[in-house]
């Protein structure tokens, strides 16, 4: 198990590198949404609220729904939420660092949840943790189903609107980036070259007319 303390950084970095590529998205959101992107951000989304109709955090070990095609279907929808949103913005350098932070953050936390788990669990989740992957599910119909249902009360409890919130808040940030932001920018950028070029104009004028004055 990882100590307390490098636990509490990898949530603190996580949390800081979500930010991060919340920035580095808005800087580069200078054309319309590619909308497939927006599909496969709105699939994850759909995911992530699957995921919490079936887990209780505190209660039973999760094994239904998506939880039997893959141990952490939470991630693997955020992980398709931030895929959608690099198609939808067509960039290149989000996708790597989407890459970079799941595979130095989030792969780790996984590993983590996951030694908790078994010290709950103890054999129950090592059976489960030999039929069912990590991450990517491996196939279309699982080794065993649950009778646990989908319940949007625990969707509630778990508090996945704050998923639903993200999702929308992306959206508008990143239309208003594109129509209200980077015009914003782009003419403030501009305004310092205004008046250089403005500034050079009166200069040349200057010198014309004292070289008018030198000849007169």
């Amino acid at each position: 198990m990882y100590p307390k303390s490098i636990n509490y950084w990898l949530r603190k970095i996580r949390i800081r590198g979500a930010w991060l590529l919340l920035i580095v998205a808005v800087l580069l959101a200078r054309q319309e949404l590619y909308w497939p992107g927006l599909v496969l951000a709105f699939s994850g989304l759909m995911v992530r609220l699957w995921a919490s109709g079936h887990i209780d955090k505190d209660g039973s070990l999760a094994n239904s729904g998506p939880y039997a095609y893959t141990r952490n279907p939470l991630y693997l929808g955020s992980l398709i939420m931030a895929l959608g949103f690099c198609w939808a913005l067509s960039s290149y350098v989000l996708f790597a660092l989407v890459a970079i932070l799941f595979s130095l953050i989030y792969y780790p936390t996984m590993i983590e949840e996951e030694k908790k788990l078994f010290k709950k669990f103890g054999k129950e989740f090592k059976l489960y943790q030999k039929s069912v992957p990590r991450l990517f599910p491996n196939r279309l119909i699982p080794i065993k189903r649950s009778i646990k249902k989908f319940s949007w009360s625990q969707v509630r409890q778990n508090h996945e609107w704050r998923a639903i919130l993200v999702f929308l808040l992306l959206c508008f940030t990143f239309d208003l980036a594109e129509d209200v932001i980077h015009p914003f920018i782009d003419q403030k950028a501009s305004f310092p070259a205004l008046v250089k070029d403005y500034a050079q104009l009166a200069g040349d004028r200057h010198l014309d007319k004292k070289s008018v004055k030198g000849k007169e």
